[in-house]
């Protein structure tokens, strides 16, 4: 009698391990899953809406990022105001997640002004600051304004020399020269242009 409790028992222990180790199987199977679980759990923590922020990015669902992106920087925000120790590092990145999001969105002025305002908060020339600047070449190479996408795109890969070893370097610097020789050649067709015009009016 006695050993037929403990088979149950164990059974049950068993069946109620497996249960609960699918369940968690399921909210690690990816970053965004993840972060909505760590998010649902602590809304009001900086660090997790913005990872919740960074994964809606990076499946390309803008609207969304932007609503976490937005509480966390208030979160930051509202810690620096209380006098708290705040990284820059997370405000800086915050931002250029915003800039990133309104890139997707099409709203290119927003995604301007907050990715200038995360190179603001940083100001030291981080690793990250090669993303900003490349993302800002992109935005103003959606508006054709070719000269200022060449110069944020050179700005890049003239950041990027000083971090070679850092492990996602090498495919940003791949992306930014390709974007680069994109825009070397809307400025050269933008100067043809011109000259055409001016040919043509005189």
């Amino acid at each position: 009698q006695n050993r037929r409790i403990v088979m149950v028992s164990l059974i049950t222990i068993t069946m109620l391990f497996l249960y609960f180790t699918y369940e968690r199987n399921k909210i690690w199977q990816d970053e965004l899953t993840l972060w909505k679980d760590v998010q649902q759990k602590s809304p009001n923590k900086a660090r997790a809406n913005l990872n919740l922020g960074l994964a809606y990015v990076e499946k390309n669902r803008a609207e969304e990022a932007i609503t976490y992106l937005k509480k966390a920087l208030y979160l930051y925000e509202q810690l620096r105001n209380e006098g708290k120790y705040v990284k820059s590092t997370g405000i800086s990145l915050c931002l250029r997640l915003l800039g990133n999001a309104y890139l997707q969105k099409g709203e290119y002025e927003k995604a301007i002004g907050y990715l200038n305002n995360a190179l603001k908060e940083s100001s030291i020339n981080a690793a990250g600051d090669v993303k900003t600047y490349h993302l800002l070449g992109q935005a103003y190479a959606k508006r054709l304004q070719a000269q200022e996408a060449v110069f944020y795109f050179s700005k890049a890969l003239q950041l990027s020399q000083n971090f070679y070893n850092v492990p996602w370097m090498n495919k940003t610097v791949a992306e930014v020269r390709r974007f680069l020789q994109k825009a070397n050649f809307l400025l050269e067709a933008q100067r043809k242009r011109q000259i055409l015009l001016n040919q043509k009016n005189n």
